[in-house]
C-alpha cells in the first residue's frame, strides 16, 4: 500500500485503524488531508480534505461508524461518517484543541484554547453524536481555567474529569452539571507532570501530580488517600485490569500499590537510566516494564490476585504456587507472612465455605480477622 497523491509525504501525522480493524486512516499534518484504506487489502476509499491548518489528531467513535479529526484553525473539530467518509459537521473551537467520544459513543466532548488569549480562554463543550449537536458548555471557577493538561471518561461515560495544575474537576453527564471540586492537599504550587484515569470498574479516580498520587471515590468525589514514595517526577500510573492493584513508575522507580486501600506492595528499582514504560498482561498476572538501559523485565505474582480470592475458589494450582513461592529464598518478609497465612487458610477452605456459605458475600483470603483453632 502505498500513498502517492501527497497527501501523507509531508511531515506524516499519524495512523489509526478503527475498532473492527476493517478501515485505516493516515493523515499528513502540514497538507491537512486525511487518507481512508480499506482494510486488509489496503484499497484507497477517500480523502478527507476540508481541514485548512496543521491536523493534530483524528479518533474513531467506540463502534467505528463515525470518525472525528481537529486541526490548528478556528471552527475546526471535523466530525466523518464511516466508512464512506462523508463529511457531516464542524464545531466551533480555539486554534488548540482535543476531542474524545464517551465509551457509548453517544457524547463528544471538545476542549480547546488560545494561548495567545488573556486566561487561554479555554472551552470544554458537549456535544450529541452521531448529528453533532452541541448540548452543553461545561463550568468551572476561573482559576481551574488557566490551565488544563486533559479530559478522560469514565468507564461507564457518567462522569467527565479534567485537571488543571491546581485541581480536577468532576461532571455528570450527559447533561454536563457539575459535581465536585477535586483539590489535592500535596500541590505546591508547581506541577511539572500530572494525569488522571478511572478504575475499570469506575468506582475509583487516581489523579497523579509530581511524585504523589490522590485516590477519589466515585462517583461522589470523596478523597480516599494520597500515595507517596516516588522522589522524581511520576512518569505515568496505570490500573491492572481487574482494578485491584495500580502501577506508577518514576525515573528510577516502579512502584506496586493495592487498591482500593493504596496500602503499597512492592518497589522495582532496578533502574539506573530510566523507565519508559509499564504495562499490564491482560490477566493482570504480569507486568512488563522497559528502560533505557534497553531491557525488558518480566513482573509476576498472584499473590495480589490471592488476597481477593474468595476462600472456596483457591485451586490446586493456587496451592502449588503458594507452595512453590514459600521456597523462594527472594521474596521480602512481608510476602512470606502473606503466604504462611494463605497456606494455612487453603487447608481449611472446606470448613470455612460450609460455615459462611449463607453470608451476604464471600469472604476474601486476605479478609479474614479470626483465629483458626486446630
Amino acid at each position: 500500500m502505498q500513498d502517492n497523491s501527497s497527501q501523507t509525504r509531508l511531515w506524516f501525522g499519524g495512523v489509526k485503524f478503527s475498532p473492527d480493524g476493517q478501515l485505516m486512516v493516515s493523515w499528513g499534518r502540514i497538507n491537512q488531508t486525511i487518507t481512508l484504506w480499506q482494510m486488509p487489502d489496503g484499497k484507497h476509499i477517500a480523502n478527507l480534505t476540508k481541514h485548512t491548518r496543521l491536523i493534530d489528531g483524528v479518533k474513531f467513535s467506540p463502534d467505528g461508524q463515525l470518525l472525528i479529526s481537529w486541526a490548528r484553525d478556528k471552527d475546526d473539530i471535523r466530525l466523518w461518517q464511516m466508512p464512506d467518509g462523508k463529511h457531516i459537521a464542524n464545531f466551533p473551537c480555539k486554534k488548540y484543541k482535543k476531542a474524545y467520544f464517551s465509551p457509548d459513543g453517544r457524547l463528544l466532548v471538545s476542549w480547546s484554547y488560545d494561548p495567545l488569549a488573556w486566561n487561554w480562554n479555554i472551552e470544554i463543550r458537549l456535544w450529541q453524536m452521531p448529528e453533532g449537536k452541541h448540548l452543553n458548555t461545561l463550568t468551572a471557577d476561573e482559576e481551574f481555567w488557566e490551565t488544563i493538561y486533559d479530559l478522560t471518561f469514565s468507564p461507564d461515560g457518567r462522569l467527565v474529569v479534567g485537571w488543571s495544575y491546581k485541581t480536577s474537576r468532576l461532571w455528570q453527564m450527559p447533561d454536563g452539571k457539575f459535581l465536585a471540586n477535586l483539590t489535592e492537599s500535596t500541590y505546591d504550587g508547581q506541577v511539572d507532570s500530572s494525569g488522571a484515569t478511572f478504575s475499570p470498574n469506575g468506582q475509583l479516580l487516581m489523579n497523579w501530580k509530581n511524585n504523589s498520587i490522590s485516590l477519589w471515590q466515585m462517583p461522589d468525589g470523596k478523597p480516599l488517600t494520597i500515595l507517596a514514595g516516588h522522589t522524581y517526577l511520576i512518569e505515568d500510573a496505570i490500573f491492572s485490569p481487574d482494578g485491584q492493584l495500580l502501577v506508577s513508575w518514576s525515573w528510577d522507580t516502579i512502584r506496586l500499590w493495592q487498591m482500593p486501600s493504596g496500602q503499597p506492595i512492592d518497589t522495582f528499582n532496578k533502574y539506573t537510566d530510566g523507565v519508559i514504560d509499564v504495562v499490564f498482561s491482560s490477566d493482570g498476572r504480569l507486568l512488563v516494564s522497559c528502560g533505557n538501559d534497553r531491557m525488558i523485565k518480566l513482573w509476576t505474582s498472584d499473590l495480589p490476585r490471592l488476597g481477593n480470592l474468595p476462600v472456596g475458589r483457591l485451586s490446586e494450582q493456587d496451592r502449588e504456587f503458594i507452595q512453590k513461592s514459600l521456597k523462594n529464598k527472594e521474596i521480602t518478609q512481608e510476602e512470606r507472612y502473606w503466604l504462611e497465612f494463605m497456606q494455612e487458610l487453603s487447608n481449611w477452605h472446606r470448613r470455612f465455605d460450609v460455615e459462611v456459605e449463607d453470608a451476604p458475600q464471600l469472604i476474601n483470603a486476605g479478609e479474614f480477622d479470626i483465629k483458626i483453632e486446630g
